[in-house]
């Protein structure tokens, strides 16, 4: 028995020898003629054929076994090379887990940060300190003083969210959430939760030019910007708004069922405001029942507090129920402060207004006469035909919200 077959009894597994020596005159299958260095080899030990490319292992039964035919089962801790990491085939020897490129502890400067190694070229190598046991999110405070870089991870096992670091500048880290049900802008408006934009900072004093945003009912909710000024009878501070072409602009009546009765021959105005960057084509005014007579409706600008010059005469406007209209020649007021009034030649119920109106001349006081708030004027105008221009001098105030009527003028461009 040769004394290499005592290693047949030895205690397995074993730490598995690689055969390095140099052999001058042969490279082939070691089961054929091998020189008594091959032959002689200890169960176990690798050896590496060149031409083919050939890795064998001798077996227990002290034959060579090719490891790349399968079967292998290899048990190799390391094979290295004089240039560092190498590669071998391990497993079932059908092509195998390549070794070469492994990270060890020396690739990474001996670092004992707990965390993820990231490869920096291709032969350097970082490790990046994770906090994966966190019970609270991260603050500012988390920085490279702890040795955190771009690139850290940090969860928080009690609510179950993820943060990568974005900055890592002493004091002033930049954390960012990844987990869904952060990964969207935390300062954003949502849905589902109260009091987002009640906490917004307000503007005093809204102008026309500021933006909205909007989702377009037309354009399957689409967002949309608008301007306050593009709104329907919008408008922000000042003194006028900007009304919409084509849409009604005056009082609102309170339902169908309330109206008031002209008195016949006598025209009532009370002050109003049209947006001056427009043109008014029509005036308007709804008769609640058939009647009598001639109605008619008219602007007027104001001079010192009271009705001036006729800016728009709507022409006869009938006695027949419903809204009725009078086409206009296009006006637009010099100024934004009008007068807006209705005359009938007999008494006819029309709609009347929701709403008192007081002088718009004197802001933030009431225009009195006898105690009384300044709601509309009125004068007596006997016969049909054209409303008086000027209005003239007044017989009276209407203080009575009853007596109010409900007029409106449309834009036309």
């Amino acid at each position: 028995m040769s004394a290499f077959e005592d290693f047949v009894n030895l205690e397995l597994p074993r730490r598995a020898a690689l055969l390095t020596v140099a052999i001058t005159g042969f490279d082939g299958d070691p089961n054929v003629g091998p020189p008594a260095i091959i032959s002689g080899a200890p169960v176990g030990t690798y050896y590496q054929q060149e031409t083919p490319v050939t890795l064998w292992r001798k077996q227990p039964d002290l034959s060579w076994k090719d490891e790349d035919a399968g079967g292998g089962g290899g048990d190799v801790e390391d094979l290295t090379t004089a240039g560092g990491a190498g590669t071998a085939p391990l497993g079932d020897g059908a092509g195998g887990l390549a070794m070469g490129g492994v990270v060890a502890d020396a690739d990474v400067g001996g670092s004992t940060l707990t965390g993820h190694v990231t490869r920096l070229t291709a032969t350097t190598y970082s490790t990046v300190r994770d906090n994966i046991g966190a019970t609270t999110d991260p603050g500012t405070g988390n920085d490279n003083t702890e040795d955190y870089s771009v690139g850290s991870r940090w969860i928080n096992t009690t609510l179950d969210k993820e943060f990568v670091a974005l900055d890592v500048s002493t004091g002033a880290a930049v954390w960012t959430q990844t987990t869904s049900s952060g990964a969207t802008d935390a300062d954003a408006i949502h849905d589902n939760v109260a009091s987002e934009i009640s906490a917004i900072t307000s503007k005093a004093v809204p102008t026309d030019a500021d933006f909205l945003l909007i989702e377009d009912a037309a354009a399957a909710n689409a967002k949309k910007k608008i301007t306050i000024g593009d709104l329907p009878g919008g408008g922000g501070g000042g003194a006028s708004s900007k009304h919409a072409i084509g849409r009604l602009y005056g009082n609102v009546s309170i339902s169908a069922a309330q109206f008031m009765t002209t008195i016949a021959n006598r025209v009532i105005a009370y002050p109003w405001k049209l947006d001056t960057s427009r043109t008014y084509d029509a005036l308007f005014a709804r008769i609640h029942a058939n009647g009598s007579g001639e109605l008619r409706v008219g602007v007027w600008a104001d001079l010192n507090g009271n009705p001036g010059a006729l800016l728009a005469d709507s022409g006869d406007l009938g006695n027949v129920a419903g809204m009725q209209s009078g086409i206009l020649a296009s006006f637009s007021p010099s100024s934004p402060d009008i007068w807006l009034g209705v005359r009938a030649t007999a008494a006819l119920q029309i709609r009347r207004s929701a709403a008192l109106f007081r002088s718009f001349l004197t802001p933030g006081t009431d225009d009195t006469t006898d105690g009384l708030l300044k709601l509309a004027v009125f004068k007596a105008v006997g016969g049909g035909g054209a409303l008086p221009d000027p209005f003239g001098a007044i017989d009276g105030m209407e203080t009575s919200l009853i007596n109010m009527p409900a007029l409106w003028a449309r834009p036309g461009s």
